[in-house]
């Protein structure tokens, strides 16, 4: 038997070392014909002579040089492209007879300059195309085959490395994507106050009219990515022949049990302006119009809790005032009227115990929004550039619900208390947004500077009517509380901040820079008891009655060097911070006041290993200002049992944190990214609980140490151009530890979270059309307080959609949903239905038949494990309905 193993481990060694030894290496130099300079940082690419297949890529280096490893024997095609050059191509062929290395004769490594400046790189690898340009990865959506009249969500979920969620959140290989743009030009603005949305976008806007795709890092005015920010931009390309006229969907449709749904959108895109509007008004929980098959989001909005009565209407107009002068608006109004009814069970965690509260609560809710925003951009010359931003919105809503409960604890899970309580709330808020930007270049010695003015106000009012009849199990003592809470909040916020930036040497810049902000928040609240006599408000309660004002004040002076190369980019500062926290509580007379100095190192550094592969390293130490409302005396009394009060003494938290993360994207249609990292708080805030024997629990945010976090994230993605699969599939990992304080005692809570999903989409010759998601979480908590108690669960979500096109413009769906969350036992299938038939010229025309709920299982059920406690809930659920919907897709062009 040993010599039989012998013979094989020889053979194999034989095997490989032959292997090897047939591979060669592809040696090579790019230059300028004109100037024989050499050409850094240019794309070279080998494809089989006879498929295309791609065999190898490489990038020159600064000298213009370039090796190509492990070439097996065979005819090769190699491409040598650099931006405003004409690329060139030769014919390679490496035989046995070939030596280990071959040398790329210099009379076809040469590029001739194109007159015509070239914007991209075009690669093309079995009628696969895309370009890559330094930060820029661009599809061509031609590409990719979608069904009549798909929204922009479906095309955009066939692109490798793109993942959406259920709830349509878009990532490219893990990172986030906030904005979309369209011809460059933002479309419903992603900034404070503007009401941008990818979801909305990607939703409403159609297939057809894309051209290209283009993910792109997202930097600041100056060009340069802000240290510590990681996202990305989608830019879309309107086809030629959508820039002429109006185009878009308008569709309604009635259902059983009186369902209604509206939605229309219109678009109009030109060189130098375009406009967007866009609305629907429905009571079927949804955010899209009829004619949608965007089933992934169907069944998020579905699962929602309670039953919502929704209108929106938005717009956006984006224009050339001038060559100059620049303009971005947008309006928006949302309104919704929601009706719940939700049984939840929440374990809180003690020392030595839980004790258990059960409510059922009914509640109806209204919410009114108007959002009005504006940018104008200014530039007069090339030396300067002046931005404004400018927003208003108003907010008003109202809730009213009642709620049943009971308390258990004990060994023999006795009752503690039981009651109800009746809530009334009506809430008003109104918010104002300026930021000002202005960048001056001097002489290119000289450098340049960059300022910045934030000023941001907001108002809120409340008012409230509580009123709770509890009654004390083991004494039999029922009591009432009936209060009326008048609190008003208004919130000022100021930021200043100057930076300027002097060139060292080419490529590498002297930084020194100043910030201010400043936030000012007052709070007015007036506590009433009922008086029965007088049947009013006129009992004021001191205790929950006062006049109070913080304000925080940060400051840090920095001075760094920035790099910019191509392969590289990077910037390491340092600066000092002072923040100076203030409470008063003019009532009491009680004063607070917290001072925190600190260094903080900053590093941010990028490194380009070619046109395809990167490296990102992040370290940053930062102030993280908590919300206003934390420093409130009084948060909350809406519950008396859960009475949640502000800590005005608190300190501000700061943040050391790291990442590190490798990203790459391969002209085969892969895509693959991994990042780590980590934040070690100081100050951080967690929770102080106190829980008495009559089950009264009063909250309060405390700092603390000794909390730190972990997380890894990892995807990858792959483009199979025969059968036309797109497979997106991601990972991510987050373990968090936390201390916190339960009746006095520390508790230290370790929690991890596993996330994984998996996203692909099929297209058969537009005959058959499959779209698969899996995801699934998996949350473990364990409670040192409680001898290291653990808790876990799993939530799964499998969905998979299919839709068959038929002779006649006739299409027929499905769509199936298995739900399955093991921590409250439950598992459910959810199977929607369609039929659809296309007509009228170019099928202008959509009728559908859609059913909603076939097996009756729907449901919304949510679990929460916290430090201090663990919930479960679920919520009323849209029933079964059948919708008879008429579409129209108006402004399309025929295609050839």
């Amino acid at each position: 038997m040993a010599k039989y193993y012998a013979l094989t481990l020889t053979v194999l060694l034989i095997g490989i070392h032959l292997t090897l030894s047939a591979q060669r290496e592809i040696k090579g130099h790019a230059y300028d014909k004109d100037t024989r300079k050499p050409l850094p940082a240019a794309n070279v690419l080998l494809y089989t002579a006879e498929r295309s297949v791609l065999i190898a890529q490489g990038i020159t280096n600064d000298a213009g040089d370039f090796v190509l490893k492990k070439i097996p024997v065979g005819n090769y095609r190699l491409t040598i492209s650099f931006m405003g050059y004409d690329a060139a191509t030769t014919l390679v062929i490496i035989s046995e007879r070939s030596g280990k290395v071959f040398q790329l004769d210099l009379r076809n490594s040469g590029l001739q300059r194109n007159p015509i400046k070239l914007n991209s790189i075009n690669v093309k690898v079995n009628k696969s195309a895309f370009a890559i340009r330094k930060d820029t990865v661009e599809f061509s959506a031609g590409d990719f085959q979608t069904a009549e009249n798909a929204s922009l969500r479906s095309l955009l979920n066939k692109l490798p490395g793109i993942t959406i969620d259920a709830e349509g959140n878009l990532s490219f290989q893990g990172t986030a994507i906030k904005t979309i743009l369209v011809n460059g030009r933002p479309l419903f603005q992603d900034a404070s106050g503007s009401s941008g949305s990818t979801k909305k976008i990607t939703q409403t806007l159609l297939a057809d009219i894309v051209d290209k795709i283009q993910v792109i890092d997202r930097k600041r005015v100056d060009g340069l990515i802000e240290g510590g920010k990681d996202e990305k931009v989608i830019n879309i390309t309107v086809k030629k022949e959508y820039k002429k006229g109006i185009n878009g969907t308008a569709g309604a449709g009635y259902a059983t049990g009186k369902r209604y749904s509206a939605a229309a959108s219109a678009n109009m895109f030109r060189d130098t302006k375009q406009a967007m509007v866009m609305g629907y008004i429905n009571n079927i929980n949804s955010s899209r119009g009829p004619s949608s098959t965007d089933e992934n989001l169907s069944r998020a909005e579905a699962m929602m809790g309670g039953i919502s009565h929704r209108n929106n209407l938005s717009a956006n107009l984006a224009t050339d005032i001038s060559k100059k002068i620049k303009l971005n608006a947008n309006f928006v109004h949302q309104g919704h009227n929601t009706d719940n009814h939700q049984w939840q069970q929440r374990d809180n965690i003690l020392p030595d115990s839980n004790f258990r509260y059960n409510n059922n609560n009914t509640s109806t809710s209204t919410a009114n929004l108007n959002i009005m925003f504006a940018n104008m951009t200014i530039q007069p010359d090339e030396k300067n550039f002046i931005s404004v931003d400018m927003s208003v919105n108003r907010q008003a809503n109202t809730y009213n619900a009642l709620n049943k409960y009971i308390s258990t604890g004990g060994k023999s899970n006795d009752t503690i208390n039981f009651g109800n309580t009746s809530n009334r709330e009506k809430r008003r808020n109104s918010n104002f947004n300026i930021t000002t930007q202005y960048n001056h270049q001097f002489s290119p010695k000289a450098g340049s500077v960059s300022l910045s003015l934030n000023v941001e106000q907001n108002n809120s009012k409340s008012d409230q009517n509580n009123i709770t009849l509890n009654t004390v199990a083991a004494a039999n003592l029922a009591d009432t509380l009936n209060q009326q809470v008048n609190m008003k909040i208004n919130v000022r916020k100021l930021m200043a901040r100057a930076n300027y930036q002097y060139p060292l040497f080419p490529s590498i810049y002297l930084n020194v820079s100043y910030k201010i902000t400043n936030n000012q928040t007052k709070n007015n609240q007036d506590a009433f008891d009922f008086d029965n006599e007088k049947k009013g408000y006129d009992i004021i309660n001191n205790d929950l009655s006062y006049r109070f004002k913080n304000e925080i004040t940060e400051q840090s002076i920095g001075t760094g060097i920035f790099l910019n190369k191509t392969k590289i980019q990077g910037q390491l500062n340092i600066a000092y911070n002072i923040t100076d926290s203030k409470s008063n509580n003019f009532t009491n007379g009680n004063n607070f006041l917290q001072k925190i100095n600190y260094l903080s190192p900053n590093l941010s550094f990028s490194y380009k290993i070619d046109n395809y592969k990167s490296l990102d390293l992040r370290i940053n130490r930062e102030t993280r200002i908590p919300p206003p409302s934390v420093y409130l005396p009084v948060v909350s009394t809406r519950n008396p049992l859960y009475v949640q009060l502000g800590n005005p003494d608190l300190k501000p938290s700061i943040y050391n944190s790291a990442s590190l993360g490798y990203r790459s994207f391969s002209v085969t249609g892969i895509t693959f990214s991994t990042s780590i990292g980590g934040d070690l708080p100081n100050n951080a805030i967690s929770q102080s609980v106190y829980s008495d024997s009559a089950g009264r629990q009063i909250s309060k945010p405390v700092n603390t140490e000794g909390n730190f976090n972990i997380n890894q994230d990892f995807s990858i993605g792959k483009r199979f151009n025969k059968p036309a699969v797109t497979v997106n599939y991601s990972l991510s990992y987050y373990f968090n530890r936390s201390n916190s304080f339960i009746n006095q005692e520390k508790n230290r809570t370790s929690d991890l979270t596993v996330t994984q999903m998996l996203n692909s989409s099929w297209m058969y010759k537009k005959v058959l059309e499959l779209e698969g998601f899996v995801s699934m979480l998996y949350i473990s908590s364990v409670y040192a307080i409680q001898d290291n108690k653990h808790s876990d669960y799993l939530m799964y979500n499998v969905s998979l959609s299919a839709n068959a096109f038929l002779p006649a413009d006739i299409s027929i769906g499905s769509a199936v949903l298995y739900f399955n969350n093991t921590s409250q036992h439950q598992q459910f299938v959810v199977l929607n239905s369609w039929v659809a038939k296309t007509f009228g010229k170019n099928k202008s025309f959509q009728a559908k038949l859609y059913a909603y709920d076939l097996t009756r299982q729907n449901q919304s059920l949510f679990t929460m494990q916290s430090p201090t406690y663990i919930e479960q809930q679920r919520n009323a659920v849209l029933t079964q309905y059948y919708m008879l919907s008429l579409s129209y897709f108006f402004g399309k062009k025929s295609k050839l």
